[in-house]
């Protein structure tokens, strides 16, 4: 037997090991074996899977950068696309900001377009359109011209598809758009890609200018930008080739679907005559269309063939740190050996926190957990014993505690009532000669001429004992209501009739009222007319306390506890009240100068009321910040079943 430093005995038992039979169930090989196969892997096996894993990880890096070069270009072309579009759009909605100036009759109109529109090259028609989406004037732009000169009508056939394109873009506009575009489609004449682009009237209901804008400019922009090997398409709203700059305008089908990308930037895989290509793709503001950069993969990771000539001098690097590695593992075993000698001599001396941190898998790594199980399990007991003895004092002590406030909160009770009995007998002795003794001051100060010598010396006396019928009032708040009815009383409606009782004095005194009330009813049993005086006297209290104070705001909160209990939290910005007076608060007739309440028997009503209720009644308060009142009364039997 030996004892430990806090002199607990202990007996020391030899370890004999795992049962014999567990132990040769497991595989197992020597540590001879361990070290010729450590040799014999680290002489290829880590060069190949070294070179491997560097060249996938070139490929992904040099993947990333293409990736990111895709969607660069691609951005690049969507952004162009859309400046090139929208150019178009401004052009066209600047003359419609002044209506007034536009003509109104077809040859004024045609002449008015010829003379501002004529030389777009990129333009083929340019109409002008009223309200109602008829057309007034159209001509052709660009290098068309009329026999004899002068610029070319639209023929009627023209003049008709125009017309009927531009009325359906009209027709479904949202009003305010100052522009609009169509979906793309091709010309009736040369079959080119287009789309119209409308410059609309600030207040969307004057005149329209419409133009319908060729595509060929872009497809030419998409062929030079283009490089060797790559492709730059554009594509409409539905996912469908609208130019590719490999082959010009128009063009085969994409062979992929529209799924295949979403409104936002992004790239995609997809395969073409049986290559595989890679796509970055960036939509075009406004228009709905998508500009894509493309390369197939043998050309994208072409420069990885470069890897080759460098493999062997890689694979020796390899070799020679796995011969490095299998020297030190040896040496490792015995440090290894070293520590569990020196670990066994330390739980020999009673060091019950010693451990082996071998971290090996293998015969010594069985001997050092062995140690490590032996220590742990004789450190745990230690630790245990001490966890319970401390768990055994703190629930001595908490239960000491809760015994202490029930025995203050009791003969806190116990002297509310002897009090409240005598407040009842005193109230009910006194109320009778004091009303005959205010009647008669009344009728003396009625009789008694404003100038006379004895008025001063009535009015006094009419005050005090004014006064003094409020503090019979207050003793007979103290008795107990239990006279009157237990019904339901949802708390919300009693907190905001003590509100409403006090805006006026509230409002006077600048003071913010806050109502933080829990969604649905907060319902108790109990007497709503002693709810209410409660809450009245309250909110006067922290009316009080608030005198003076910069910032002056009350909080009123209600939660629900679960199932049991509603809770109600009244909080004030006042002086706060010092910490030696909290515990006598609720004494009858305790008062300070600078107390919270300035009424002796306010709080002291207050509490048995709530006693009254079977509820609690608490107050915390910081000197300098403010005073909180916290109630709990138990929820009515219907509540509970309902919040069941």
């Amino acid at each position: 037997m030996m004892k430990t430093e806090a002199g607990h005995p202990w007996e020391v038992v030899p370890f004999s090991g795992p049962p014999r039979d567990s132990r040769e169930l497991r595989p197992r090989m020597n540590l001879r074996h361990k070290f010729l196969l450590l040799l014999a892997l680290t002489a290829a096996a880590p060069a190949l899977m070294t070179g491997l894993l560097i060249r996938r990880e070139m490929e992904d890096q040099l993947a990333q950068a293409l990736t990111e070069q895709h969607q660069r270009t691609a951005h690049g072309e969507a952004q162009h696309v859309a400046l090139y579009v929208r150019a178009v759009a401004e052009r066209l909605a600047e003359p419609l900001s002044m209506p007034d100036t536009l003509p109104r009759e077809a040859p004024e109109a045609e002449a008015w377009l010829t003379a501002r529109y004529a030389s777009q090259e990129r333009l083929r028609r340019v109409g002008l359109f009223d309200a109602r989406g008829q057309m007034t004037a159209a001509i052709s732009t660009g290098s068309r011209e009329a026999p004899g000169g002068g610029r070319a009508l639209l023929t009627p056939q023209e003049a008709e598809d125009f017309q009927r394109r531009t009325q359906a873009l009209l027709a479904g506009a949202p009003t305010g758009r100052p522009y609009l575009f169509s979906e793309p489609y091709l010309s009736a004449v040369h079959l080119r890609p287009t789309v119209l682009v409308a410059g609309r009237a600030p207040s969307g209901q004057g005149p329209s200018l419409v133009a319908e804008l060729s595509l060929e400019e872009l497809s030419h922009r998409l062929s030079t930008t283009s490089q060797a090997g790559s492709r730059l398409f554009l594509l409409d709203g539905a996912g469908r080739l609208l130019l590719d700059g490999s082959t010009g305008a128009g063009g085969p089908p994409v062979p992929f679907q529209a799924t295949a990308f979403t409104r936002q930037a992004g790239t995609f895989h997809y395969e073409e005559g049986g290559r595989p290509w890679l796509a970055a793709f960036s939509p075009v503001p406004e228009l709905g269309w998508m500009a894509v950069a493309a390369r197939p993969h043998e050309a994208s990771f072409a420069s990885l063939g470069g890897l080759s000539p460098a493999t062997p001098w890689l694979v020796a690097l390899v070799v020679t740190g796995g011969l490095a590695l299998a020297l030190f593992t040896f040496r490792s075993m015995g440090q290894s050996l070293a520590q569990l000698a020196q670990g066994a001599r330390q739980l020999a001396q009673g060091n019950l926190q010693h451990r082996i941190a071998l971290g090996r898998k293998d015969e010594l790594g069985d001997l050092a957990d062995a140690f490590n199980e032996m220590g742990r399990s004789l450190e745990n007991a230690h630790r245990e014993l001490v966890h319970v003895n401390g768990k055994l004092l703190e629930q001595v002590e908490e239960q000491t505690r809760d015994l202490k406030q029930t025995q203050e909160q009791l003969l806190r009770s116990q002297r509310l009532v002897a009090v409240g009995d005598l407040a009842a007998g005193m109230a009910h002795e006194m109320n009778t000669p004091l009303s005959v003794i205010t009647a008669n001051l009344q009728l003396l100060l009625a009789e008694s001429p404003e100038d006379a010598p004895e008025r001063p010396m009535l009015s006094a006396a009419h005050r005090q004992a004014l006064r003094m019928a409020e503090i019979i009032r207050e003793l007979r708040a103290l008795e107990a209501r239990q006279r009157g009815e237990m019904a339901p009383v949802d708390l919300h409606p009693v907190v905001e009739r003590a509100v409403e009782a006090r805006i006026q004095e509230l409002d006077t005194a600048g003071v913010h009222v806050v109502c933080r009330f829990h969604a649905g009813q907060a319902l108790v049993l109990g007497d709503g007319k002693a709810l209410d005086d409660v809450f009245h006297r309250l909110l006067g209290n922290a009316l009080s306390a608030m005198e003076g104070r910069p910032e002056r705001r009350i909080t009123l909160a209600t939660y629900v506890i679960g199932r049991q209990a509603v809770r109600v939290e009244l909080s004030d910005t006042g002086r706060g009240i010092p910490r030696e007076h909290l515990d006598r608060l609720f004494n009858p007739f305790f008062t300070t100068k600078q107390q919270w309440s300035d009424k002796g028997l306010s709080l002291a009503v207050c509490h048995r009321v709530i006693e009254v209720h079977g509820g609690k009644i608490s107050i915390q308060s910081d000197e300098g910040v403010g005073t909180t009142v916290t109630i709990e009364l138990p929820m009515a039997p219907a509540a509970q079943r309902t919040a069941g």
